[in-house]
């Protein structure tokens, strides 16, 4: 059973709903950005005080079949409750539905408070799924009001449908840090920075509500410029202090790991903190270039805390960096200088180790298997085109992690079909190539590579478009100079009057520029690329015509 046929592959859903003219009833739906094949997780509602209009409301839960509600939670101003739940029926779905009732107390009719749900769940091993809401407001045993992800009475906007996408752990994480009782992890800084900024990151599971997770300062004094503290705020959410500032509605699944990231700028006299990606909250600081900082990764509490890929960055790059690097335990960066990574797959414990730019000292450490959401890199692909054929070409540098490759061929973009397969050298150095005879009958044929790792799980390279038309109408030469900043110009030869598309795109496939758009004449053209609003990093600068497609990487260094 299918909700939606479209997936959303958002990190963290925010949607804002209308109950009547102007009157808000959902404020915010939070879920977790990875989770595990058959594990539980939570996702979080939080409601607006309209709810406290009615004596009662039914809270209705639509999922797809297999799905476990392991336990449902209110919390107001008043306190935390666990609500009863029991499998039910819902008008016009046909589904697994499950149901618990709210019933509101006259002290708190119209009192102006705002109520959370938090759900948790225990999904079977499946690949993805999609739950759904209702609600039936009652007043007097009767329904005053109907909501939900289908449709509404009195023109109400529908709720939103929870997609989530479940992960199977790859044996390429290897091992993780497990934090118990009283154990630290400390990173001592025995470097200036090239650049402007630091970036520390790392994934963590954190499974306690109270604990005063991660530290940073100075070495001298040790006065205390960063410091997160995970605990529950005014509703069950793990809220986030950094300094004196607390991030409400920062919803943390305690079952599920999350990747943390903090950004030092020194010019701005600036932290900021990113929650999976996505950037929560910046304060200002009187941090200086000339400060040994100490990064410290602790547990004061009983529960448990997990830690994988921890990572320290000389950085010269902006959020794109994060995003696309998180999964992986190599980096990808003509920008930014990897000064520390620990991934744990040496076991030590009350250590203390001095390389030339960072002094290490830990206690109590405990190593597990990693089920951290860290990935095999996908393999990146070249096409080199001949009269007859098209060779193939990529490298990857997790070969070592890697089975065998096959090469798919498609020529509508959605059905492939394999072509020929390759097995793997286990070198990071190593180029691969396969040989597909061209099909006259297509014009466009789609390739990419499936990885299939030792440990059996699957990765697909990205897509890679041919146009099997007439042989290339135009040439790029390489843009002058690179690395550049903040402008650099590029040379395209035309070698037959057409129409050009010139775009510019970042590392993860975001569009940054439209350089030009229409017929170019015969011979060589001249466009120039200003990146004087851009950070520094890697991007790609692609011109397209009807039948193929060349680019070229460019370095913006500042």
């Amino acid at each position: 059973m299918r909700i939606l046929k479209i997936i959303s592959y958002i990190l963290l859903l925010s949607v804002t709903l209308c109950f009547g003219k102007g009157q808000q009833v959902v404020l915010k739906v939070d879920k977790p950005g990875y989770v595990t094949m058959d594990s539980v997780y939570q996702f979080s509602l939080l409601l607006s005080h309209k709810i406290c209009e009615y004596p009662q409301t039914d809270f209705y839960l639509l999922v797809d079949e297999g799905i476990k509600i392991n336990r449902v939670r209110i919390k107001t101003d008043s306190g935390l409750k666990d609500l009863l739940v029991t499998n039910s029926k819902f008008s016009g779905f046909y589904g697994k539905v499950f149901k618990s009732s709210i019933f509101i107390p006259d002290s708190l009719y119209n009192s102006g408070v705002n109520t959370q749900i938090v759900i948790e769940v225990k999904a079977p091993r499946i690949k993805k799924t999609e739950i759904a809401f209702a609600f039936n407001f009652i007043k007097k045993n009767k329904i005053q009001e109907s909501l939900s992800s289908f449709n509404s009475t009195y023109n109400l906007e529908k709720l939103p449908v929870v997609n989530i996408e479940f992960y199977k752990p790859q044996n390429f994480a290897g091992n993780s840090l497990k934090l118990p009782k009283s154990s630290y992890i400390k990173l001592k800084q025995n470097f200036q920075p090239e650049n402007d900024k630091l970036l520390f990151c790392y994934w963590a599971k954190v499974k306690s509500p109270d604990i005063n997770f991660l530290k940073i300062y100075r070495e001298s004094g040790q006065d205390t410029i960063f410091n997160l503290l995970f605990k529950r705020s005014k509703y069950d959410i793990l809220a986030a202090d950094i300094i004196d500032i607390n991030l409400e509605n920062v919803f943390v699944d305690e079952y599920s790991w999350n990747y943390y990231a903090v950004v030092i700028e020194y010019s701005e006299a600036k932290i900021s903190f990113y929650l999976n990606g996505k950037f929560s909250y910046s304060v200002r600081t009187n941090i200086l270039k000339t400060d040994k900082l100490v990064f410290e990764l602790c547990n004061n509490s009983t529960k448990q805390v997990h830690v994988d890929n921890l990572c320290l960055f000389d950085f010269g790059n902006g959020l794109n960096f994060i995003r696309s690097n998180m999964n992986y335990s190599k980096t990808t960066s003509d920008s930014s200088k990897l000064i520390y990574l620990e991934s744990f797959e040496k076991m030590r414990n009350n250590a203390k180790s001095s390389e030339s730019s960072i002094f290490t000292e830990s206690r109590n450490l405990e190593y597990i298997k990693s089920t951290a959401p860290i990935f095999s890199r996908i393999p990146e692909l070249k096409l080199q085109s001949y009269d007859n054929f098209n060779e193939i070409l990529w490298k990857n540098s997790d070969d070592q992690f890697v089975d065998y490759y096959i090469l798919e061929r498609s020529t509508d973009g959605k059905t492939y079909e394999d072509v020929a397969s390759k097995t793997a050298e286990g070198k990071s150095d190593k180029f691969y190539s396969l040989i597909d005879q061209k099909n006259k009958y297509s014009e466009i044929v789609y390739y990419r590579i499936k990885q299939i790792n030792k440990d059996n799980s699957t990765t697909y390279s990205s897509i890679l478009k041919v146009g099997q038309g007439e042989r290339e109408t135009f040439f790029i030469e390489q843009n002058y100079p690179n690395p550049f900043n903040p402008v650099t110009t590029t040379k395209v030869e035309i070698l037959n009057t057409s129409e050009f598309n010139i775009v510019v795109y970042d590392l993860v496939g975001t569009k940054i520029a439209d350089i030009y758009n229409g017929v170019l004449e015969k011979g060589i053209h001249k466009f120039d690329f200003d990146g004087s609003n851009l950070p520094s990093g890697i991007y790609f600068l692609e011109v397209s015509s009807k039948t193929s497609t060349q680019a070229i990487k460019m370095i913006l260094t500042k």
